[in-house]
């Protein structure tokens, strides 16, 4: 996931450059943001500790992405409800502080962001209590899945830890 990480890194350089290019609105001022915020990190943090830092990153990038999918359904085959397939193999986490609210990055609302991934993070929260509505008016197996982020770490170490014990890896 590290790699990933850092491809989005790359991609936001990109992609502003093309807003530029196109002339969208509001695209230099982000651009100016984004061009500030890589002059302060590399005339600030030393390039080793940059690249470690973007490796963390991506690895609990890695993590918290499986979290809200390691134990859910998995399917081998065409699913025909694409809304209905993605209730049932994701999870979403309840944050207990904002530093970790902050550090899901957003995926704490996996669902919203599988149904709606263009839409901005901030408007998540929101779109979670009519996602819950729609899904228990339409009686999805399984429910809209929420948990506590500790309840979801812990069910992910557990499945690791079963799938690492088992004879044959599981």
């Amino acid at each position: 996931c590290a790699s990933i990480f850092f491809t989005w890194r790359v991609r936001s350089l990109l992609h502003v450059a093309s807003a530029v290019r196109d002339g969208r609105q509001g695209a230099w001022a982000e651009a100016a943001a984004l061009g500030v915020h890589w002059a302060v990190l590399l005339a600030t943090v030393p390039l080793p500790l940059l690249v470690a830092s973007v490796a963390f990153a991506g690895l609990i990038c890695g993590f918290i992405l499986m979290t809200s999918h390691l134990g859910e359904e998995l399917y081998g085959d065409f699913q025909h409800d694409w809304v209905s397939a993605q209730v049932r193999a994701t999870r979403g986490a309840v944050t207990r502080t904002a530093f970790t609210e902050w550090l899901w990055g957003g995926m704490q609302y996996h669902l919203e962001h599988h149904l709606f991934p263009s839409m901005p993070r901030s408007r998540y929260p929101r779109l979670r209590e009519e996602l819950q509505r729609f899904v228990a008016l339409h009686d999805i197996p399984g429910g809209y899945r929420l948990d506590d982020e500790a309840v979801i770490f812990a069910r992910t170490w557990e499945k690791l830890r079963s799938v690492a014990v088992a004879p044959g890896g599981g």
